[in-house]
């Protein structure tokens, strides 16, 4: 259980990264046009882009440290010796 969740982690950080480099262009060309007042009314769509991309990488970056702590807070409690676990000692 807890490598799944550490491993789901990483997944959902790796996609997270996956979103991050497409809104990283297209600011920069609308922010070159915004300088100087010539944007144009399908600019709005570039922008509603941007923000979908940027909200879908947050909350994959968001999913992968709650799993990966949840997963990393499942293995130390696995890994302590002195814990008592779901196995019973005999």
């Amino acid at each position: 259980m807890a490598i799944a969740a550490i491993g789901a982690g990483v997944a959902s950080a790796v996609i997270g990264v996956a979103f991050t480099p497409a809104p990283i262009r297209p600011p920069r060309d609308l922010n070159s046009r915004a300088l100087s007042n010539q944007l144009q009314p399908r600019d709005v769509q570039a922008f509603t882009d941007v923000d979908r991309n940027t909200n879908l990488a947050r909350g994959f970056y968001v999913a992968a440290a709650v799993l990966a702590a949840a997963g990393g807070g499942l293995l130390w409690w696995d890994l302590q010796s002195d814990s008592v676990g779901v196995q019973a000692r005999f």
